[in-house]
């Protein structure tokens, strides 16, 4: 009989696009902590101009593009799809667009509800 051989733990790997996922989750989180009553979190994309803030209601990682669910000023569903190297998003603390505020969700390997 060979002897047995010792049990190795290998480090986790993440990829580029799974850490950059991960420090936007924890900016955003960061940032809803420090909310107040009616203030929510809002989204708005450099590249877009001002007229694109919207309440950010999930962030879905697929692969490496970044998905971003919310509702915009004028209570339209949006959702915006960015490569993980391209995102450039202002986090804005404002009056609260929804009835009842719920945490930002966080998905990986989701795909679109």
């Amino acid at each position: 009989m060979f002897p047995r051989a010792p049990s190795v733990s290998f480090p986790v790997m993440q990829s580029i696009p799974e850490m950059a996922f991960e420090s936007l989750q924890r900016e955003v989180q960061a940032l809803e902590e420090s909310l107040v009553e009616g203030e929510d979190v809002m989204g708005l994309f450099v590249s877009f101009g001002a007229t694109s803030l919207f309440a950010i209601s999930q962030i879905r990682l697929a692969g490496q593009t970044i998905c971003f669910h919310g509702i915009d000023d004028n209570g339209r569903e949006v959702r915006v799809l960015q490569h993980y190297s391209q995102v450039n998003l202002l986090l804005v603390k404002d009056k609260a667009h929804r009835e009842i505020r719920n945490p930002i969700g966080f998905l990986t390997g989701q795909p679109a509800s």
